[in-house]
């Protein structure tokens, strides 16, 4: 297990829940965390409900923050770009609560350190996503197995650059700050003097939300419209899952499952998109010719596979949709 001071110094500041030492069950226990929304109590107030949510994604992100940075856990460091997503869902919420300008304030600036955050943990999820996705993939008519070689030759010093990034972000000090403002926040909202019930509010979010993602059903060939439909589907299915109505919310329900398929799908086209960039680039730096025939290749293949998926999208029913 890797040693890091960070962690250790602010462990029992990170104890999230009485009697319960969450650095402990780290150390006891390393596998990634799926993130998922807190048990709300029937009856709970809207400010006590926002509170636990924070908290919980504020806790899972930590938890698999830890989890990456002491064992190395690729999939922990997936988990917290998806609770950094969830927590950018969760400010979207933030937008229609009557806040004092100082919260507001608050907030606005601890979501610009999510975005950036996720934005610079990006580049060592997509190179996990390539050795473990893409390379078992390639057609031996694309590749020879020494190309595939070389081809993982030249990625996996990049990998490594990457890896060592993430590593120090997340054991930063920039980054346990916003993981304690963000706890300090969600006490904050549970002492908010807010009478909408929960029932009320998330009605009204759904109802907006819904009405996004409606606006941006049309994908056709546009990759810029997918992602932008991919960002509203995500945002519209994480705060249903933040506060489940009734059964009708289970996660195994018909139209849950139609939102997880075509998010899976636009998933996968902003993968191949984002490698796709990425090798481009990496094909610019090549100094070999060889180096940068392989890389050439790789890169028709990846469009290929992104005009496939964007084929088969078109259009994303609403009304499968809207059934929320």
């Amino acid at each position: 297990m890797k040693h890091s001071k960070l962690f250790e110094c602010h462990a029992d500041e990170l104890r999230f829940l009485p009697g319960q030492d969450k650095a402990q069950a780290v150390f006891h226990s390393p596998e990634a965390r799926k993130s998922h929304a807190p048990i709300l109590l029937p009856g709970i107030a809207l400010p006590q409900a926002l509170s636990a949510v924070l908290l919980e994604i504020v806790e899972q992100m930590w938890v698999n923050a830890a989890l990456f940075v002491l064992f190395e856990i690729p999939d922990a460091l997936h988990q917290v770009r998806v609770s950094l997503r969830r927590l950018e869902s969760f400010w979207v919420l933030t937008k229609y609560l009557p806040l004092s300008g100082d919260l507001l304030q608050k907030i606005s600036e601890l979501e610009r350190l999510s975005r950036r955050l996720r934005a610079n943990l990006a580049p060592a999820r997509e190179w996990e996503i390539f050795f473990q996705s893409i390379v078992p993939k390639i057609k031996k008519r694309f590749f020879s197995s020494e190309d595939q070689y070389d081809l993982c030759l030249l990625s996996r010093a990049r990998q490594k650059r990457s890896t060592q990034k993430a590593d120090k972000l997340l054991d930063s000090k920039p980054f346990m700050k916003m993981i304690l403002e963000t706890r300090l926040l969600s006490e904050k909202f549970s002492k908010l003097g807010e009478n909408e019930s929960l029932d009320s509010f998330r009605a009204r979010a759904i109802l907006v939300l819904g009405r996004e993602v409606h606006s941006r059903s049309r994908v056709g060939t546009s990759r810029k419209c997918a992602h932008r439909l991919r960002i509203a589907l995500k945002t519209f299915r994480y705060v249903s899952e933040f506060f489940p109505e009734n059964k009708r919310d289970h996660p195994d329900r018909p139209e849950l499952e139609t939102v997880r398929e075509v998010l899976e799908r636009l998933g996968r086209l902003n993968d191949f998109y984002s490698l796709r960039r990425r090798f481009t680039k990496m094909r610019k730096q090549e100094g070999s010719q060889k180096g940068r025939k392989i890389i050439g290749r790789l890169i028709i293949w990846l469009r290929r596979k992104e005009k496939r998926i964007l084929n088969s999208i078109g259009r994303v029913d609403p009304p499968s949709i809207g059934a929320f």
